[in-house]
């Protein structure tokens, strides 16, 4: 008989930022962000082919330096080269993020974000984030810092949020986007939490000694966890 699952320890905390992601259908979407004493709104259309929110979202994902997806994003990321000492070792490693750009079309208004961090393996990094918003003749400058987890927790209950009010389906024919990636969310949701070995695959772990494993029920409590 197999073990009793144990449910996960998942906790909310505080987080210094909110993004809440509004779908507002018809290819439009509304993203409000606030920290401190601001409160940045953000008009998206995904009707012209621009950058999305999952963009944000897949930026956070491969910033990380421990997840080991090697399918690097280059169209928005830019990565080094680094020698670091890992277990008294000197290794030379490649692909290293360090800054990311992407934009979000308002017709004809746009909004262009610019994150950054050192390229290095901390886990625990701060997050600089550059933010321009363009409309009509008017341009805004925005500069702040977040720690990457509060950054993963605010866009992670943003689309928690979303998605328990439109569904995968209905936040899709909403906003005309691609799908949401389910794994980069978990992962966000991993990192926000303090539960990220979760996520991480288990070596050929499959009862027929092929493919790897992770918990499908760990995932579902994961995903629907409320921040």
């Amino acid at each position: 008989m197999a073990a009793e699952r144990k449910p996960l320890q998942l906790q909310k905390r505080d987080c210094p930022l909110e993004i809440e992601l509004i779908p507002r259908g018809a290819g439009w979407t509304h993203v409000y962000l606030t920290t401190g004493g601001d409160r940045l709104l953000f008009v998206m259309s995904n009707t012209s082919g621009f950058d999305q929110f999952s963009d944000l979202a897949r930026v956070l994902y491969f910033f990380s330096p421990e997840q080991d997806d090697y399918c690097y994003a280059h169209d928005l990321i830019k990565y080094a080269d680094g020698t670091f000492e890992v277990e008294g070792e000197l290794r030379d490693y490649s692909f290293i993020p360090f800054q990311a750009e992407f934009t979000w079309d308002e017709e004809p208004s746009y909004s262009r974000w610019l994150l950054e961090r050192e390229p290095d393996l901390n886990p625990d990094f701060t997050v600089k984030v550059h933010i321009e918003i363009h409309r009509e003749e008017d341009k805004k400058e925005y500069d702040f810092e977040f720690l990457y987890k509060d950054l993963c927790y605010a866009v992670a209950k943003a689309y928690t949020t979303a998605l328990k009010e439109h569904g995968f389906c209905g936040y899709r024919f909403s906003t005309y986007t691609q799908d949401i990636s389910v794994n980069h969310l978990l992962y966000l949701k991993a990192v926000a939490l303090d539960c990220l070995e979760m996520v991480k695959k288990r070596w050929n772990s499959h009862p027929s000694g092929h493919g790897e494993v992770t918990s499908f029920e760990d995932e579902l409590e994961l995903m629907l966890f409320d921040m």
